[in-house]
């Protein structure tokens, strides 16, 4: 069994589980929570995967009130800084994410960004 680290909160950075789709049949009421998520899931990607008559495009997860999904979620949670209580640090929110180190990697002007749409780094 592998011992958790202090920082490690129950839950965590887990990694969504593939299930097999539900059949939706509407006389059935005893769906359980679970499948109830699912069949949300189901309905709203079924639902971005849909052609917009309009555009004759794909309608997507984007938009005024994007959706986020399980594997969404799990990405954005690999990315966080835990604290040693282990809840995401508020105080890494304000500016330090754009310095750089003399011997670091080197990064694009402002005017190349501008110009080019170009990153931070090259």
């Amino acid at each position: 069994m592998r011992k958790r680290r202090k920082t490690e909160v129950p839950g965590w950075k887990r990694r969504p589980v593939q299930r097999e789709p539900i059949e939706y049949n509407p006389d059935k009421r005893d769906y359980s929570n679970r499948d109830l998520e699912q069949l949300a899931d189901q309905l709203l990607r079924a639902q971005a995967r849909e052609v917009n008559p309009e555009t004759g495009k794909e309608r997507g997860i984007g938009g005024e009130d994007p959706i986020l999904f399980a594997e969404h979620i799990y990405q954005r949670q690999k990315r966080e800084i835990l604290n040693e209580n282990g809840v995401p640090e508020p105080g890494l929110v304000r500016g330090i994410y754009n310095r750089t180190h003399p011997e670091g990697r080197k990064v694009n002007s402002p005017e190349q960004r501008k110009r080019n749409g170009a990153s931070w780094y090259r």
